[in-house]
């Protein structure tokens, strides 16, 4: 197949794809160039635009690299009507396959989140250089941005294309609804000229898909009453789903971070993008780009994982929060991670650490060793008190009847007899004391030879190596389930609307499908997510894993990650034994301080004995 440039022939090569009004071919012998062949059923449109595509035409060496524009037109003949025009062939990927986190691992494997920050402001930028020529995008979606594995980008689909000179007149006949801001919805782009603010929406949807991994600003829980509308009722109705404000009824979905980890700047400039009325009022395309600058400025790692890279704004990394509600595969690495696996996990022979954590299970080294050492029987009283044998002597001397001293034995006899009850009370605390910390030493030495049992290195090792085997096969797994992307008509009762709807939840793709995931989407409920678990499935048959080796020094890391799990449960049950120590060593402390009253009320006795022996003596 060939066309004319005017008198220039052009071969076609093979075809690069098709639209609604045209396929686009290869230039046979030029790899950087291709040309789009509209249908003949277009050709008349195609007509209607020629003054249109002759200004772009003219602006094409000014956009270069932004926008792949018609850089001439071509006709069947030398002297011809136009049937199509030539462009610069653009190679990269669609920005979908970009923001999608499942596609990014197979199109964009190994970027993290400071390649979706330079891809955004690189948008941005070409977004504004359009503007300053006065050119208006029209139809943005995530199809028509074209991402390099540089994060440049470049703008295609150049037939929705307008030319705002002198004026800004023109509408735009085609337009993807969810893209499409809140006063052209329905039909009103048909008779509305389309303004640099109309893309200034489009552009910020762009964006908000590229930083909040796949989300749609539009798309999240649908907290009000019937079934949840779709996003192009959202976007009319502004309901911004992270705007935080109580009377949007959709709120931010499930396994998403804050917009506030972007700082307040771009958190800000959302809210003017998608919540202000006029188009007028929405950040500039340069706006954009000054504020994602300033993000790009703020990065760093996190301490978990080196394949997060978050904002200073957020006081920790977000990447790791939403890890659980993506059955902790990485949005990043594209992996099964285990949360803590690979951060400050210590080194050294796995049998000496275990060792020597069974030894500090036991009993508190600030507690005298004394105070809790079980004892085999009760010590005996040590204040023992034995009435003086010439005590009674004197009293039966024919004396008693003297008033004095009939006084002081009545005393005496009433402070022994006070004494001796209390001392047997102090007796009987103590040995219910002794009693209770042999039961308590008892449990440590319990606790103790139980770990000594269950902490043995080979079980972890042996734990460590099946459990890195299955992570290497789900990941791979993931990476073959991304390669199934999630197509209407495909999957029963999954139909357009379903599909944009599980794109604005970042599920595009067989890899992403997870129950809970779905189950947390307005209006998706056991039905759909058992037809998409069931294709899900379907797609995984045809998984064949391919045999794995786990390092050594893997193995062991691993193996202390479950060393210091299990570590952790013996240090939660050995608590409770700490505690009730430290309030038995608080009753010991009791007993004995009854123990000293005691012996104050023996030793004023004693007193009143040697008084009342003085008193006898000289009465004889």
């Amino acid at each position: 197949m060939k066309v004319f440039d005017g008198h220039r022939e052009i071969r076609l090569g093979p075809k690069l794809g098709a639209g609604a009004d045209g396929s686009v071919y290869r230039v046979d012998g030029n790899e950087g160039a291709c040309i789009k062949i509209f249908d003949q059923s277009a050709r008349s449109r195609l007509r209607l635009s020629l003054p249109r595509i002759a200004s772009l035409v003219r602006l094409a060496p000014s956009l270069d690299g932004n926008a792949a524009i018609p850089t001439y037109l071509v006709a069947e003949t030398p002297n011809g009507l136009p049937i199509g025009f030539g462009m610069k062939r653009i190679v990269g990927q669609e920005a979908h396959n970009l923001y999608g986190v499942s596609s990014r691992q197979i199109h964009f494997p190994g970027t993290d989140f400071r390649f979706l920050v330079q891809a955004a402001k690189n948008a941005a930028i070409a977004t504004e250089r359009l503007h300053r020529y006065r050119v208006v995008i029209g139809d943005i979606s995530g199809r028509n941005l074209m991402v390099r594995q540089d994060a440049t980008v470049c703008w295609i689909d150049s037939d929705s294309f307008l030319i705002g000179d002198p004026t800004f007149r023109d509408v735009c006949r085609l337009v993807t609804p969810e893209w499409t801001p809140p006063e052209l919805q329905g039909d009103r782009h048909l008779q509305n000229p389309r303004l640099p603010g109309h893309d200034a929406f489009g552009l910020a949807v762009m964006i908000f898909h590229v930083l909040m991994l796949g989300r749609h600003p539009f798309q999240g829980r649908f907290t009000g009453k019937g079934e949840a509308p779709d996003i192009p009722k959202n976007i009319r109705n502004r309901w911004y789903a992270h705007a935080g404000y109580p009377a949007i009824p959709l709120k931010s979905p499930v396994g998403t971070p804050p917009v506030s980890h972007l700082g307040r700047e771009i958190e800000h400039l959302f809210i003017r993008a998608f919540l202000e009325e006029g188009a007028n009022r929405r950040p500039t395309a340069a706006e954009w780009v000054e504020a994602l600058r300033k993000l790009e400025g703020t990065m760093r790692r996190c301490p978990s994982s080196t394949a997060h890279f978050f904002s200073s704004a957020a006081t920790r990394c977000p990447w790791c929060q939403v890890l659980p509600d993506y059955g902790n595969l990485d949005p990043f690495q594209g992996v099964v991670v285990m949360p803590g696996f690979g951060a400050g996990v210590a080194m050294g022979p796995l049998a000496s650490e275990i060792a020597g954590f069974v030894a500090s299970l036991a009993p508190p080294s600030s507690i005298p060793n004394q105070v809790y050492r079980p004892v085999a029987s009760a010590a005996a009283a040590t204040w023992i008190h034995e009435k003086p044998s010439w005590f009674a002597s004197w009293f039966s001397s024919g004396e008693s009847e003297r008033r004095k001293v009939q006084t002081a034995k009545a005393e005496f006899d009433r402070i022994v007899s006070n004494v001796e009850a209390e001392m047997i009370q102090n007796l009987r605390l103590q040995q219910d004391w002794l009693n209770r910390m042999a039961g308590v030493a008892r449990r440590f030495s319990e606790l103790q030879a139980e770990a000594g049992t269950k902490l043995a290195p080979t079980v972890f090792k042996s734990a460590a190596k099946r459990a890195l085997e299955n992570v290497l096969i789900e990941n791979e797994r993931s990476r073959y389930l991304a390669r199934f992307n999630i197509v209407a008509g495909q999957i029963a009762g999954i139909g357009d609307k379903r599909v944009a709807e599980l794109a604005g939840h970042g599920i595009t793709t067989a890899a992403d499908i997870v129950s809970h995931r779905i189950l947390s989407i307005p209006g998706f409920g056991e039905a759909f997510t058992s037809a998409l678990l069931v294709w899900r499935h379907l797609k995984a048959k045809g998984f064949r894993p391919n045999a794995v080796t786990i390092p050594l020094d893997q193995i062991e890391q691993r193996a202390r990650q479950l060393l210091e799990e299990k570590k952790g449960e013996f240090v939660r049950r050995r608590e409770p034994l700490v505690r009730e120590l430290v309030r038995m060593i608080q009753d010991a402390k009791t007993c004995a301080g009854q123990a000293i009253t005691i012996q104050l009320k023996l030793d004023s006795a004693k007193a009143n004995v040697l008084a009342a022996e003085q008193v006898l003596k000289s009465l004889a």
